[in-house]
């Protein structure tokens, strides 16, 4: 965050009375709020939702926050991206609220989804077309970087690598990512027999 607001106003002098310090808040520090974390539980319970959709509603609701953005972008997490669009305001690119007692509107409204329908190679060339293309390589996405690094691994260098991004991943993290697309379907393979594969599971967590 700091190298991209140094190069931002370094790049762009006019832009330094827009660029404001950093506030810091640890996310064992945000309190509790029932309703979000329960419509949260239950929408993983049969969808894909990073860990951090829970905590930032959250944060929100104690700030009093509305309308902050989110890069949720097309061709993202597909499953919570269809969830969001049946309750979806084209025009304000928000949630529509005419469902204010499902799920997703208890975690999802205090959001808005400016790149819902801009895909990352979109973004990349907007970027390059508009000169801060350097900026937007400066953006972190790993989830368990390795000496400072991108691992490779993690879901969202997964991601990053599929969307053609791969060029932001060091030679290490592409070997990371190969022997997790390895695994990924040698499990695949072991799913097609259940039993089995619930015993070689049993055999791992007894063995750890």
């Amino acid at each position: 965050m700091d190298i991209i607001k140094e190069k931002l106003v370094l790049d762009h002098p006019d832009v330094r009375d827009l660029v404001f310090p950093t506030l810091l808040f640890y996310i064992n520090d945000i309190q509790p709020v029932p309703e979000i974390t329960e419509s949260y539980k239950s929408i993983t319970s049969r969808i894909h939702l990073g860990l951090q959709f829970d905590w930032l509603a959250r944060f929100c609701f104690h700030q009093n926050i509305e309308k902050i953005e989110l890069g949720v972008e097309r061709g993202g997490t597909n499953e919570i991206n269809r969830e969001l669009l049946a309750q979806f305001n084209m025009e304000t690119l928000e949630l529509d609220g005419k469902k204010p007692d499902s799920d997703i509107y208890h975690v999802f409204r205090y959001f808005r989804f400016p790149l819902i329908f801009t895909t990352k190679l979109e973004m990349k060339k907007i970027a390059h077309e508009n000169g801060f293309l350097d900026l937007m390589n400066l953006t972190w996405f790993c989830h368990t970087p390795i000496k400072g690094r991108p691992c490779g691994r993690c879901n969202s260098c997964v991601g990053t690598i599929r969307d053609g991004f791969g060029y932001r991943i060091p030679w290490t993290g592409h070997v990371r990512y190969q022997r997790r697309m390895a695994s990924e379907k040698i499990k695949n393979i072991f799913r097609k027999f259940p039993r089995f594969y619930r015993f070689l599971k049993r055999f791992k967590r007894n063995s750890n």
